[in-house]
């Protein structure tokens, strides 16, 4: 099997600063060809990162894997991918909560982590307990 089949590359500037952050989103995936392909597609993307000579370009690299439900239930497999140091940022989401047309939505989600306004909600001063105190003496 050709590995490079398995996902599609998207080079994008999502900082608005003239470099590209390279987003990689495999094809749905089902639980065995995750379990045995997941290492094989972050090594083809590995060496193909090695020869990017741009240091932002070459440290800004988001692998998506597009998992069926039965993949991302597995939880220990999940965790195991996405906790990976080689490479790139791996992240396993839902094949069925991803389409096309929500490439935009994913980069804000987990590249640009852009968030909904939330309301502030102000906290009762920070003070010392007595108690606590007397208990790290």
């Amino acid at each position: 099997m050709n590995i490079a089949e398995l996902y599609e590359k998207a080079g994008q500037d999502v900082f608005d600063i003239q470099s590209k952050v390279d987003v990689f989103i495999t094809k749905p995936l089902n639980h065995h060809d995750l379990l045995n392909y997941w290492q094989s597609i972050r090594n083809d993307i590995a060496e193909k990162q090695r020869q990017i000579e741009d240091e932002f370009e070459r440290w800004n690299h988001y692998l998506f894997f597009l998992a069926e439900e039965d993949a991302v239930n597995d939880i220990p497999l999940k965790y195991k991918i996405e906790h990976d140091t080689i490479s790139s940022r791996k992240i396993v989401i839902s094949a069925k909560d991803y389409s096309e047309q929500d490439f935009d939505v994913l980069i804000n989600r987990y590249i640009k982590y852009s968030f909904e306004e939330i309301n502030i909600v102000e906290m009762d001063d920070f003070s010392k307990s007595p108690e606590v105190v007397k208990l790290i003496k």
